[in-house]
């Protein structure tokens, strides 16, 4: 038996979607936050100029993203939602 899942078997089991993007002040990536759902709940990660991490629920990257905002003022969102 093969040990690749069927389409059926991959529905629901996890989606990713990136919810938002913040831009550096010549434009570069600063932060692309993605929100992940599974079986064990939501979490949130970011990876960009400024670090990474994941595994964070909502309270703790919005604390994250004001946080790399105050260290660099002139990060902006490009897209999405303000978090």
């Amino acid at each position: 038996m093969s040990n690749q899942l069927t389409g059926k078997e991959r529905q629901g089991v996890m989606t990713i979607k990136t919810i938002a993007i913040y831009a550096t002040r010549t434009g570069k990536e600063a932060m692309r936050i993605d929100k992940t759902e599974c079986s064990r709940g939501t979490f949130y990660s970011y990876i960009g100029k400024y670090g990474a991490a994941s595994g964070l629920d909502y309270q703790a990257m919005q604390k994250e993203v004001a946080l790399i905002k105050g260290y660099h003022k002139g990060m902006i969102l490009v897209q999405g939602n303000e978090l």
